[in-house]
């Protein structure tokens, strides 16, 4: 096999010299470190030409290697652009952990004084376990990124603690080199310096590979930091920035990736707002810990949205996307749990795709109640060419909670998974639903993970029914046309709860959907924006104000522009003000016969022949 490139040029020095040009070159050799194993090699070097004979073809083979070695791990920095570092690296070090052990076996065969077997019996211990401590990080970097991300600080601390002993090493063979050339006779003094040369050539490379050893090791921890940061980043970035406000309905999220190693997955939460005016809620898990999880986790997040947009049936849904994973090659293979949830009815159509079911806590006749929603087993989206997805149907009573979550948050590697969902169940009672969402969230978490760093992903969304919406709604919502399904939905159920007559109903829930698509068609261009509608009920009079923070336009086209005479014919009086900082309508009507202070009316619940929490069988 021919040398690297550069490395012929390196053979033609003296072995001094070439460990100078290498450790110039490379920039990988500390002076410090070297100094006292090149005083070593220059006494056996001045001390006969028969021993530089002796050693000089082991010391070229073995100088050239680790030059070759050095280089390659000083750019595999550089080559991350390709996303080779971390097997090159990996590769690097398996063989150089083969290399050291072949050297120290050279040394150990050596016929070698007792002054310096004596320190070698001391430090060859600390570099078997070394060099099996280097491998094990290896294996366990390939299998199992956190535990390597442990590994790697004692890594560090051994490769730090064999330093001293080694030189000790050097400077026995330095002084045994010395003492042999002043009082060892000609003929055997040329054989026993010789032996102690080419000891100390292996032993030196050791040394190097040492620092290469510790070096890769750095390297592949430095990998794996940032594979897992880039799947952080990346998820992070594909999980919504915020929940959308639905009037009725409290929602609460977290997620939580693994605390080390880059046991980033693809865990994620979802909420969707659907054109007919319900909330789409998904709780997903992609197979596999790593940035290609994270990855396809982005693609099935988007797949979902996409087949959700074109009908609300969770079973559909999930067909689609099953269909887009076989044929398209969308996403990886991936347990997904898909509701619909109607915030005027309460009624949930729930889905599911081979995920751990959601916990259903809320009261019935003053008691709470708990249970897992039932769901057909079905197999993972991406993992069978046609699978049809049963949708079951539920009927939420006021005030209950349903959790949403990931294997992170119930599996644990020291028991059954049903000891997981049990102290879920539990935990969820003890905290009770009746508070902050957000709190609960937190608490959920503190009790299932104990104050232990995440093993694993773990997403969490909690969602509750509220039994009224009270006199003060407020609510924002995307600048999109879209949206208007779920003002709608809201805004009719707030008016129910009001006392308004079906008739009222209509005309007011028309007058301010025109506000809204004034506000979403004239005050915003393209990009992200939002729209705030707030209602209150007064004596018998509601009020509702539409508020944009664009910059109004004038109509487009000739019969545009007329809805504001639209508002005022439905409404009792309108007002319009536009201003630097966007445009406030507000409107008013008074009710022919408004639910007194202090009532309200139950909201509108559609029995669907489903369960309710807290009975034993079919609603009536």
């Amino acid at each position: 096999m021919s040398a690297p490139p550069g490395i012929e040029r390196v053979r033609q020095l003296d072995p001094r010299r070439k460990l100078a040009a290498i450790g110039l070159g490379a920039a990988v050799i500390p002076l410090a470190l070297m100094g006292t194993a090149l005083a070593s090699l220059e006494t056996v070097n001045d001390a006969h030409a028969e021993a530089d004979r002796i050693t000089s073809a082991q010391v070229d083979f073995i100088l050239a290697d680790m030059a070759h070695d050095a280089i390659r791990g000083d750019v595999l920095a550089v080559q991350q652009a390709d996303g080779r570092e971390l097997a090159l690296a990996r590769e690097a070090l398996d063989r150089d952990v083969t290399t050291f052990r072949s050297l120290l076996a050279k040394v150990d065969a050596a016929d070698l004084p007792r002054e310096v077997r004596e320190p070698l019996r001391e430090v060859r211990p600390m570099q078997e376990e070394y060099a099996e401590h280097a491998l094990e990080f290896n294996r366990v970097a390939a299998v199992d990124p956190p535990g390597a991300a442990r590994l790697a600080d004692g890594l560090d601390a051994e490769f730090a603690a064999l330093t001293g002993p080694q030189a000790l090493v050097t400077q026995a063979m330095s002084s045994e080199a010395n003492a042999e050339q002043r009082e060892a006779r000609q003929a055997e003094r040329t054989v026993r310096t010789g032996t102690v040369a080419s000891a100390a050539a292996a032993f030196l490379a050791t040394l190097v590979l040492a620092l290469m050893l510790n070096r890769l090791g750095g390297r592949v921890a430095a990998a794996l930091a940032r594979e897992r940061g880039a799947a952080e980043l990346l998820q992070h970035s594909l999980l919504p920035d915020s929940l959308p406000d639905v009037p009725g309905v409290g929602l609460a999220a977290r997620y939580v990736p693994a605390s080390v190693g880059t046991e980033v997955g693809g865990d994620w939460y979802d909420v969707i707002h659907l054109p007919s005016g319900e909330v789409g809620l998904v709780m997903g898990d992609v197979v596999g810990h790593d940035l290609d999880a994270a990855a396809s986790m982005g693609q099935l997040r988007a797949g979902l949205r996409a087949c959700a947009a074109e009908g609300d049936d969770p079973g559909s849904v999930l067909e689609r996307l099953n269909r887009l994973c076989m044929h398209q090659g969308l996403g990886g293979m991936a347990t997904v749990m898909y509701a619909v949830l109607d915030p005027v009815t309460a009624e949930l159509r729930v889905a599911s795709a081979g995920h751990y079911p959601p916990l259903l806590v809320g009261g019935h006749h003053g008691e709470l109640a708990s249970r897992y929603l039932e769901t057909e087993p079905c197999p993972p989206v991406g993992a069978l060419r046609e699978v049809r997805y049963p949708t079951t149907r539920y009927h939420l009573t006021a005030g209950s909670v349903l959790v949403l979550y990931t294997d992170g948050l119930v599996e644990r590697r020291d028991e059954a998974v049903d000891a997981g969902l049990a102290l879920l169940e539990r935990t969820v009672a003890d905290v009770g639903t009746q508070g902050d969402l957000e709190v609960l969230c937190d608490r959920v978490l503190a009790g299932m993970l104990g104050g232990r760093p995440a093993a694993d992903d773990v997403a969490l969304l909690v969602v509750s029914a509220q039994r009224v919406l009270g006199p003060h709604l407020d609510f924002m919502l995307p600048a999109q046309a879209e949206q208007l399904s779920t003002l709608r939905a809201g805004l009719e159920r707030w008016l129910t709860e009001s006392g308004a007559t079906e008739e009222e109903v209509y005309e007011i829930t028309v007058a301010v959907s025109e506000a809204a698509t004034n506000a979403i068609e004239h005050a915003y261009g393209p990009g992200r924006a939002d729209i705030q509608v707030v209602a209150d009920r007064d004596d018998g009079v509601v009020e509702l104000v539409v508020r944009d923070w664009g910059r109004w336009r004038a109509a487009r086209g000739r019969d545009r522009g007329r809805g504001i005479y639209l508002m005022r014919e439905l409404m009792d009086d309108v007002q319009v003000a536009h201003g630097d900082r966007g445009t406030q309508v507000v409107l008013r009507r008074r009710l022919a016969a408004p639910v007194p202070e202090g009532r309200a009316a139950e909201p509108v619940a559609v029995e669907v022949g489903t369960v309710e929490v807290g009975t034993s069988g079919p609603s009536a």
